[in-house]
Formats: structure tokens, sequence, C-alpha cells
């Protein structure tokens, strides 16, 4: 029963959609923008193999254009907020803390040596077709405990090593890469999930977490942050920074 109301709503939408076409444009462009209109809406709509695949390549590549929006807004914001030193000290350690985070989920590697965040595109559809939910059960809850473990590995040593040779870098650094090693563990569990969201085919919740939501929040906790008149420095970014990754991941872990 809730498929045939499924299919009689996505009906309704594209006889809606074509209906509105037919009443604003002539008739020489009526049947041509007819039919595209019917394909964006099925696009949109509809579960069907097709549809799934242009949804699956459309929603990434919009995804893209609206995080790179995004990203240059949010670091326009961040230098006029941080200033120049600060700034470039909060780049340098944030762009580590990514690198690292991406890394840090292969570090113990198991499913047949294959990355954790590329496993479950390999190992999650195969199982689903051939109903082996043990080990689908497996992948999906094996995989993002195994990388935020060794994500906390690699970060405890990382903060110890900064706390016996922290004099040898400047210290301006010390605390911002402390911080991060705190984000550490978020981040590879989101590289993770991303890839977990992609095997069901949900592109939206494989790609807004990171590409959007999360640069979204760092803004806001920082703007709070300097709000109530926390220090425009390079330590602050990175506890809002600490505060949007845990948020995020968290929400995406719940909805995943």
């Amino acid at each position: 029963m809730t498929g045939n109301v499924f299919m009689r709503g996505e009906g309704q939408l594209r006889r809606s959609v074509l209906a509105l076409v037919q009443r604003i444009r002539p008739d020489p462009m009526r049947d041509r923008l007819g039919d595209s209109t019917a394909v964006v809406a099925a696009t949109i709509s509809a579960n069907d193999d097709l549809s799934v695949s242009r949804r699956v390549a459309l929603l990434p590549f919009n995804t893209g254009v609206v995080s790179a929006l995004i990203a240059l807004g949010s670091q326009v914001l961040i230098a006029r907020w941080l200033g120049e030193h600060e700034y470039g000290v909060f780049v340098i350690v944030w762009v580590t803390a990514v690198i690292v985070g991406g890394l840090a989920s292969i570090v113990q590697q198991i499913l047949k040596n294959q990355r954790f965040q590329v496993s479950p595109l390999r190992f999650i559809p195969q199982y689903i077709e051939l109903k082996r939910d043990g080990l689908l059960r497996g992948i999906v809850i094996g995989a993002p405990i195994f990388g935020l473990a060794s994500a906390t590995v690699i970060a405890s040593i990382g903060a110890g090593a900064l706390w016996l040779f922290g004099d040898v870098l400047s210290s301006y650094y010390v605390m911002p890469l402390f911080l991060a090693a705190i984000c550490l563990p978020m981040l590879a569990l989101s590289e993770i999930q991303d890839g977990i969201a992609r095997a069901f085919i949900w592109p939206g919740l494989a790609l807004a977490p990171t590409f959007i939501l999360r640069p979204v929040a760092i803004i806001a906790f920082m703007w709070l942050a300097l709000r109530f008149g926390g220090p425009a420095s390079a330590v602050t970014a990175m506890w809002a920074t600490i505060a949007a990754c845990y948020l995020v991941t968290c929400l995406q872990a719940l909805a995943l």
C-alpha cells in the first residue's frame, strides 16, 4: 500500500509539472519542453534504475558547486575575522588535519585489504544482492569502529609527539595542532560514513554533511565564539572546527 501511494505521488508530481509547462508555453515548444520536463521530474522523484543513476550523478555536481561557493565565502569571512597571520596558521593546521584524517582510517586494514572508505562501495551492494545480512551488518558497524579506533591511535601518537617535541615548532602552531588531533577521529569517521552512504545510493547523506553542513557549522560556531568575546585566533577557529566536526559527524551517524 505504501508503494502504491508513493507511485501515485510521483505520477501526480510529473502530471502537475507537465500541466504547468503546457499552460505557459506556446504550442511549437510545448511538446519538446514537455518531454524535457518529464525527464527532469522523473530524475527528481522516480525510483527506477535510470532515474536513480541520473540523480546520483546530478546531486554530487550540484553539491560541488554549492560547496565551492560556501568554501569561498567562508574562507573570506575567516580571513577577515582572524587577520593574515592567524588565518595562515589555521589554514595550515586544518589542511594537515583533513589530510591525516583521511589517511587515518587506512592504518588498520580489513576486508581484503580494502580501504575503509572504499570497501563499503564494493561489499555493501554485494551483500544486499546476496541477502547476507550478517556480513552487511558487520561492515556497516565494523568499518566505522575500526576506522575510529585507528584514527584515535594516530591522534594520540601525534599529541604525544607534540608534547615531547613541541619546542621544535613555532609556539603558535602547537596548541592548534593539539586541537587538530581532537578532530582526527571525527574526520576519519566522516570519510567512512561517506562511503557507506554512497554504497546505499544516498548521495545527499554522503556529501552534504562534509561539503555543506560542516563549513557552515564552522562559520556559525566561530561567529558565536567571537560574538561572545573569544579571541580572534587560530585556537578559537580550531575550537569552532572541533564543535562543527563532532556535531555534523554525529548527526550523519544518526541519520545512517
